[in-house]
């Protein structure tokens, strides 16, 4: 090659390197600012989650005011005749007892849960338990919530073969306040709970 054959190569040789420097630099460039966007939509998305979040639960505690509102009677005692619990898990119910008025004053309400002697299902299958207060105090007009939680193992048998008796006694009440009872009903546990 002569040296105007050299010389071109080399003048080719500088624009491409120049070229790569530039693309380099471009692709530099691109990069910063994808992550930089990627960023702050991310930032902004967890902000919003977050919000979503917070107006999520005040939201279900409003309405969980409001259920309770609603479910305050003037039945001595109201409970759900069963409980739905899936194998493996456990669910809850609500009891509530109602003083009525029998006598004057504060009195002290107990609820008392007995396993039905003839349920078919071992208890160590599936059983019940009250998991709130077994006692509360309550003035003529007042309610009390009794939360009861059914726990069931995950190779407990399916059907509503487990029962359970409740009793409510009262200090100073001539009589026995208030009985009732409940089935557990126990369902096959799907794929994703």
């Amino acid at each position: 090659m002569n040296k105007r054959g050299n010389m071109k190569l080399s003048r080719i040789s500088r624009k491409n390197k120049k070229g790569a420097i530039e693309m380099s630099i471009t692709t530099i460039i691109v990069i910063v600012i994808g992550v930089t966007l990627l960023v702050l939509g991310l930032t902004w998305v967890r902000g919003l989650f977050g919000k979503l979040t917070k107006i999520t639960e005040s939201t279900f505690s409003q309405a969980d005011i409001e259920i309770e509102k609603l479910s305050q009677g003037t039945e001595p005692f109201r409970y759900p005749s069963a409980i739905d619990v899936k194998q493996g898990k456990s669910a809850q119910i609500k009891v509530y007892v109602y003083n009525t008025g029998l006598g004057s004053g504060i009195k002290d309400f107990t609820l008392v849960l007995t396993r039905d002697p003839t349920s078919k299902v071992p208890e160590e299958k599936v059983q019940a338990r009250i998991i709130s207060p077994k006692t509360v105090k309550l003035e003529e007009g007042q309610q009390a919530t009794f939360v009861i939680q059914a726990v069931s193992t995950s190779d407990a048998p399916l059907g509503a073969e487990t029962t359970y008796e409740m009793k409510v006694t009262c200090t100073s009440c001539t009589k026995e306040y208030a009985t009732g009872g409940f089935a557990i009903d126990v369902t096959k546990s799907g794929v994703f709970g």
